[in-house]
Parts: C-alpha cells; structure tokens; sequence
C-alpha cells in the first residue's frame, strides 16, 4: 500500500507545482536531548517535554517526542520560511499513546501575526502503531513563514519521524 501512497503524492506534487521546503531534521537523526531543528514549543496548559527518543522511531536513529505529564495541550514544530501563496505536500509517520495529536501547518505574515491554520493529519484516537500522513496544503499570499508541527491534548506520548515535503529528497 505505501507504495501507492507515494505514487498519489508524486502526482499531487507535479499538478500543484508543489515548492521546496527546507525541513531541517525531519528524519530526527540530528540532536542529543532534543532534535535539531525542532525548537518552538508552545503550552497552552499543563507540562509538555519533547525529546529525541532514540528507542521509539519508525526509521532509525530516533524519533521526536511530546510527552505529557498530565492533561496538557501543547505543540512543538519548526519555522520555514515559505514565500506567499506557495503550496506544500507534507509527508511522515506519527504514533501516539494516550492523547489526540495533529501534524499542522500554520501560516504567519512579516508581523508574525498568525493568519492560517491547517491539519495534515488529525488524529483523534491514539495510535499505538506508526499512521503514515500526507496532506497538501497552499499558503495564503501574505505568507512569510509556517510553523510545521505536531500538537497534542490529552496525557500520554506523541513521536512523529520522516517528516519532509514530497517536492523534496527523503529526509536526511
């Protein structure tokens, strides 16, 4: 089935001229405690850590962990800088325990003002084994720079591994 998954996203990426997205680390293989790259973390309540976990990960070295201590609400993603109106096609693997997880794009102007938010994957169950996502997503025209990420509500465990743009080589 994955290969048929590959086969669909490769044509989205043709038809939608989808753009170059300079994920740093998606594979999670950069890092000691935490993952390179990864460094914008948000609490909305409650405790959150994230780690590099090098014991849970769908390809090795490791994967990110979200971990909750608690019911808490939060994310962790990276900034990417992505000209307006450019479209994306987003691809990886989440697994989580305990809590509702998302994988999003969410859009920023010059000002760092938020003006977009999109799923990519939302999982509403937890998902003890490795869920592939993808998703395509366009940027509205004031767009300066996204937040790629993963967020969570809930208490349990979130790792997210080999996330990268389909336009792109596989993660490094």
């Amino acid at each position: 089935m994955r290969p048929i998954i590959l086969v669909l996203l490769a044509a989205i990426a043709c038809a939608a001229d989808v753009r170059s997205l300079p994920i740093v680390n998606g594979s999670m293989s950069q890092g000691e405690a935490t993952c390179t790259g990864w460094d914008q973390q948000w609490t909305g309540s409650g405790k959150l850590t994230a780690s590099r976990d090098a014991k849970v990960f769908k390809e090795g070295p490791a994967s990110l962990c979200l971990a909750t201590a608690g019911d808490a609400k939060g994310n962790i993603s990276q900034r990417i800088a992505v000209p307006g109106g450019s479209t994306i096609a987003i691809a990886g693997w989440l697994r989580s325990e305990g809590l509702k997880a998302h994988v999003f794009v969410q859009s920023f102007d010059e000002a760092w003002k938020p003006i977009d938010y999109k799923l990519v994957l939302n999982q509403f169950d937890p998902a003890p084994e490795w869920v592939q996502f993808s998703g395509t997503v366009t940027v509205p025209a004031k767009t300066v720079q996204i937040a790629l990420g993963v967020a969570v509500e809930g208490n349990g465990k979130v790792w997210i591994d080999e996330v990268r743009n389909v336009a792109d080589a596989k993660a490094k």
